[in-house]
């Protein structure tokens, strides 16, 4: 199970090593899982442990956004290193996401 915590009316969920087409699947699980859990809740995702993310990875981001936006709750990623960030930018989506700098600035914003 990805590690994550309850602070307030927010869940922070941190993914570890590489999201891609062979991690996806357990990430989508445990996200599902998570969100069973806790349904009315924010998430943050914090993305300082992810290694590398290839675009079925950002495609996994996009679904979960979907789900929690259709259920009027905020998807935010913080401390995106720059690999990561450079795929975010490469296909467009640099803007596509509310993102910080850090965990504190994104429980700030909930």
């Amino acid at each position: 199970m990805v590690k994550n915590k309850l602070i307030h009316d927010s869940v922070v969920v941190y993914p570890k090593g590489r999201i891609d087409l062979h991690t996806n699947h357990r990430l989508a699980t445990d996200f599902n899982d998570i969100m069973k859990k806790y349904p009315d809740h924010h998430y943050i995702f914090n993305m300082k442990d992810v290694e590398y993310m290839s675009s079925s990875g950002l495609g996994l981001m996009i679904t979960i956004r979907r789900k929690l936006e259709a259920k009027q709750k905020k998807f935010i990623i913080c401390e995106i290193n720059n690999a990561v960030h450079k795929i975010f930018e490469a296909v467009g989506m640099g803007d596509g996401f509310e993102s910080y700098a850090s965990e504190n600035e994104a429980l700030d914003t909930i």
